[in-house]
């Protein structure tokens, strides 16, 4: 069954051109994503065929948002790494439990994803 986070997964990708930017043969989609009552656990994989170890960075944010004088909102936030950094090689596997569900990642091929690349076009579960 598809479920409301997978199309939003997908939608997350076309939008920040995910797809197009990956190296032939690059898979950075995580292969299971399972939440219960708010935790998440992922399981990512390195399908990338001669192209160097996947590099990943998963973030979580913290928000606030606040009325000025004038009635307009303003929103201010912070991120911070959900899990240490990790790479995989080509034809590995890592799963990544207790998650918080609504985290965001970036993965790079050969080099480290910074948390300005990973929050200016994340990837989201």
């Amino acid at each position: 069954m598809k479920t409301p986070f997978f199309f939003a997964l997908l939608a997350a990708l076309l939008a920040c051109g995910g797809a197009s930017a990956a190296p032939e043969g690059a898979d950075f989609l995580p292969q299971l994503v399972t939440t219960r009552l708010g935790v998440t656990n992922a399981t990512f994989s390195c399908n990338a065929r001669n192209a160097g170890d996947c590099h990943y960075l998963l973030l979580y944010s913290l928000c606030q948002e606040k009325f000025l004088d004038d009635g307009q909102k303003e929103r201010s936030c912070r991120y911070k790494e959900a899990t240490p950094r990790f790479q995989l090689a080509p034809g590995e596997h890592k799963t990544v439990t207790a998650l918080v569900s609504d985290f965001l990642y970036a993965t790079k091929v050969g080099s480290a994803p910074t948390v300005e690349e990973c929050v200016r076009a994340p990837l989201r579960r």
